[in-house]
């Protein structure tokens, strides 16, 4: 006879047989717990609150001990998470408490995004403990769960209505972690208007579709007791690290000139209550709570996004191999259309260069064929002109590298315009370049007129010899082809201009731009140490108003066009060397 044969069919309950005897496993729930209390608990709670609302010194409260908190300021820029582990006991069982704080919420002017911080902190263990699921090999028998059991919402005793803030941040957490909102501070307001108070509470949260956590009343054990506590939520505590004497004992309490607030007494405030149903009786549903319903919508939502799914479009089970090969399909189809995409683009901006360097071609090549004509026409111009000459024979015999270099000089003269760009041709001072403040020389820090622009002891060499020309550029001697420029930095000029000088090539195609054109500004008249009457002036950029400065203590340092702030290192005059001595130098002769 097969096992099957063998094998009785019950019904959908079995069928209930009584034992002849003990057989052991009456002690099933002893070795569960004796299992769990060796593990250890987890146990996480989120405290949510604004500065200075007494969340360090309820949990202090509650747990009847002192943990370790720094006060915070209510000057913080942005909401920070912080939490703190602690391994506590109480007879034999062993508690890793994590306590979560929301350090400077509430205290920016702009509180729109205050709670993204503690949303993004929530799913941050939830996709933790997901990573955890999903291993190869896991060992969730040991993993420290983060995830938050449950979370205090401390509400402002204002006495009137919740905060706007209270009402959006309590929404976007209600479906992802157990919510029981206290308000915090409760002696500072009437047992009338405390009264008042809960009751508009509750009203905006049912009004706001806030869903907070309701003790369960599944249990018959608990539920008289946790029923009459739903109709106290939210409760009103008190919180004080002082101590007072009653009787013999210790006990917390907040002393007033009126009278002493008793924390545990419960004709003052709730937080026994709180400590009862939170620690006490409920401890255990919010972890269950945690993991059955906030954490699997988390986690139905996440795998739904990466694509598994229990069924098909025609509501058939899917393995996960289907549901690999069905993910792999969708990404590999995704990625042909991005492919084609970006080939389509490519292609397109193939095109468009191809067409733009055609273009240029076709001008570089018109350009070539005009120079051709030109130099064409010298050619036959100056042949002309050695016919109608009788010249000898041997100096008819021109060369082509002659007639070259005849064209080449004849081309110039007609770009006479670009040459005077090129070479300051109209030059209105030539000289020295002073600053007023330390009477010290502009000066070119290279060897060849180029490079960074500063002020040292003047020395009489050419790149001291600064050039104020009529275009409106400022050049120097030693490369007359360079000019003052603006720079970002040492690699960016400074279009805009302002920045760091530097002499560099003058741009002088189609024209000189703006931020390399100067001009004069305010002038001070003074008299030098030589007895020589000298004006000194504000040097502008004709592209961003700003002024040549002197960027140092002193009058030393280097050069910058910077914002015009009529200072003496701002002011610059030029001073001429005088006559021509007899040692090569040009000198003022009175010194």
């Amino acid at each position: 006879m097969s096992a099957v044969d063998v094998c009785r069919k019950l019904g959908e309950d079995g069928r209930d047989l009584k034992l002849a005897g003990n057989v052991g496993f009456v002690s099933l729930p002893d070795q569960l717990v004796n299992k769990r209390v060796n593990r250890g608990f987890y146990f996480n709670i989120l405290c949510v609150g604004e500065t200075g609302i007494g969340k360090s010194t309820l949990m202090d409260c509650l747990f009847k001990t002192t943990f370790d908190s720094v006060p915070h300021t209510h000057h913080s820029p942005d909401v920070s998470i912080e939490d703190h582990m602690y391994e506590i006991q109480e007879s034999n069982v062993n508690l890793k408490l994590t306590i979560v704080d929301t350090v400077g919420y509430g205290d920016q002017v702009n509180k729109t995004d205050s709670h993204q911080k503690v949303v993004e902190y929530i799913d941050k263990q939830f996709e933790a403990h997901l990573q955890e699921e999903l291993k190869i090999k896991r060992s969730l028998s040991t993993y420290h769960d983060t995830r938050i059991h449950a979370c205090l919402y401390f509400i402002s005793p204002t006495g009137h209505s919740l905060k706007s803030l209270d009402l959006v941040c309590m929404k976007q957490l209600d479906k992802k972690v157990n919510i029981i909102p206290i308000i915090a501070k409760a002696d500072t307001i009437s047992q009338a208007e405390l009264k008042e108070f809960k009751e508009k509470i509750m009203d905006e949260l049912n009004s706001g579709d806030v869903q907070i956590y309701k003790f369960p009343v599944d249990d018959e054990k608990e539920a008289e007791l946790n029923s009459s506590m739903n109709d106290q939520i939210p409760f009103a505590v008190v919180g004080s690290r002082d101590e007072v004497t009653v009787g013999k004992d210790k006990v917390r309490a907040r002393q007033y000139p009126w009278g002493t607030v008793l924390v545990e007494n419960e004709a003052h405030c709730d937080f026994v209550k709180l400590r009862e149903m939170l620690l006490r009786t409920n401890m255990a549903d919010l972890i269950e709570k945690t993991h059955e319903k906030h954490y699997e919508l988390y986690r139905k939502n996440k795998l739904a996004d990466m694509g598994f799914a229990d069924t098909d479009s025609e509501s058939q089970p899917l393995s996960l191999q289907e549901t690999y090969e069905q993910r792999r399909k969708d990404y590999m189809g995704e990625l042909q259309k991005r492919e084609d995409e970006m080939r389509s683009s490519f292609i397109n901006k193939v095109k468009n260069k191809e067409a733009e360097l055609k273009q240029e071609e076709q001008e570089l090549y018109t350009k070539f064929e005009h120079l051709k004509k030109v130099q064409a026409d010298e050619k036959k111009n100056i042949q002309q002109k050695q016919q109608q000459l009788d010249f000898p024979a041997r100096t008819r015999e021109i060369t082509m590298s002659n007639i070259v270099l005849l064209i080449v000089i004849v081309l110039t003269c007609i770009s006479t315009e670009t040459a005077a760009q090129v070479v300051c041709v109209n030059p209105i001072e030539i000289g020295e370049l002073r600053v007023l403040k330390s009477k010290k020389c502009v000066n070119i820090d290279g060897t060849d007129g180029r490079g960074k622009i500063n002020t040292i002891h003047c020395d009489g060499y050419h790149d001291q010899q600064i050039i104020m020309c009529g275009d409106g550029t400022i050049r120097n001697s030693k490369a007359p082809h360079n000019c003052f420029t603006p720079w970002v930095n040492y690699f960016t000029p400074g279009k805009h201009g302002k920045g760091i000088l530097q002499s560099t090539s003058c741009k002088v195609y189609p024209a000189i731009p703006d931020y390399q054109k100067w001009r004069y500004g305010r002038s001070k008249t003074f008299v030098d140490t030589g007895g020589i009457k000298q004006e000194a002036r504000e040097i502008i950029n004709v592209k961003s108003g700003a002024c040549m400065d002197v960027n140092g203590r002193g009058g030393n340092g280097n050069l910058y066009a910077y914002r015009c702030e009529n200072l003496d290192d701002q002011y610059f005059y030029f001073r001429s060397r005088g006559k021509l001595l007899g040692h090569g130098r040009l000198q003022v002769a009175k010194s």
